[in-house]
């Protein structure tokens, strides 16, 4: 799935206005992955404290099946990184993605 400039600035202006809010006293970026989609980075936010991901997509609801597979890979990379650091997974509202986390679905289907 080819990535828009839309998209792209969304993400990066994302994770810029959200740093002073999410970082700790003491916690020092280490790496930033500014583009959505794959950069060849582990995550998007890599600091002495962190690993996290960032998901700025508005969900109206319904199948959304690539919006799934993304959040579904997303969360999974972070619950199996080998890191003593703390795992996070942004996103802009709680609603459907857990909704689509806990909706009991095969694996195999979301990674269909």
């Amino acid at each position: 799935m080819a990535t828009s400039p839309n998209s792209v600035t969304i993400h990066t202006l994302g994770i810029l206005l959200s740093l002073p809010s999410i970082l700790q006293s003491g916690e020092v970026v280490e790496q930033l992955s500014l583009g959505a989609g794959n950069s060849g980075k582990s995550f998007d936010l890599t600091t002495n404290q962190r690993v996290a991901e960032f998901k700025f997509i508005q969900w109206k609801g319904g199948s959304k099946s690539a919006r799934k597979r993304e959040l579904f890979k997303d969360f999974y990379w972070l619950a199996e990184a080998a890191t003593p650091k703390h795992k996070y997974l942004y996103v802009v509202s709680l609603e459907h993605p857990l909704k689509s986390l806990r909706s009991g679905e095969a694996i195999s289907s979301v990674m269909n």
